[in-house]
């Protein structure tokens, strides 16, 4: 969407909110939440020429203090994009509420999410790894005896 690519991006609503359809996507991970949300008149593409946007944020189960709310601020990537960027310190699951206001309004949505953290050990990844190593061990050990095998015969043969 805008600001380019983010690893683990996704898109987390979309839908009509009030008098507008908005879209939203981030990487639900701990760190600096960097928020996308695209917002239009509902049923068009049509921009909201003073629409303000803000998003909060509050873990479900825990002692993590709120965030936000923060305001969204407008990309330069198109008249219906804003970015909000987050500071979310604790895994586990949150809900985020959007808020949407311009003179058709005032909107809100709760977006709960699972934060989780980016990187850590793929185990996937990790099992791919030693069974391509024990492949290569043992094509490495099968070839080491063909060519000793190989070499006793030409001995003998002379």
């Amino acid at each position: 969407m805008a600001n380019g690519v983010h690893s683990g991006s996704q898109e987390v609503y979309a839908g009509n909110v009030g008098p507008y359809f908005m879209k939203v996507n981030t990487a639900p991970f701990v760190g600096t939440m960097h928020f996308i949300i695209y917002v239009s008149r509902a049923g068009g593409p049509e921009p909201v020429h003073d629409a303000e946007i803000r998003i909060s944020g509050r873990q479900v189960a825990g002692e993590f203090p709120d965030v936000g709310p923060t305001p969204g601020v407008a990309s330069l990537d198109g008249p219906n994009l804003y970015t909000v960027d987050l500071p979310v310190e604790e895994v586990g699951e949150w809900v985020f509420t959007a808020q949407v206001g311009s003179s058709l309004g005032e909107a809100a949505v709760d977006i709960p999410l699972t934060v989780g953290r980016r990187g850590g050990v793929n185990l996937g990844v990790i099992g791919i790894v030693l069974v391509l190593a024990v492949v290569a061990g043992l094509a490495a050990l099968s070839w080491g005896r063909k060519r000793s095998r190989g070499g006793r015969s030409a001995e003998a043969r002379r």
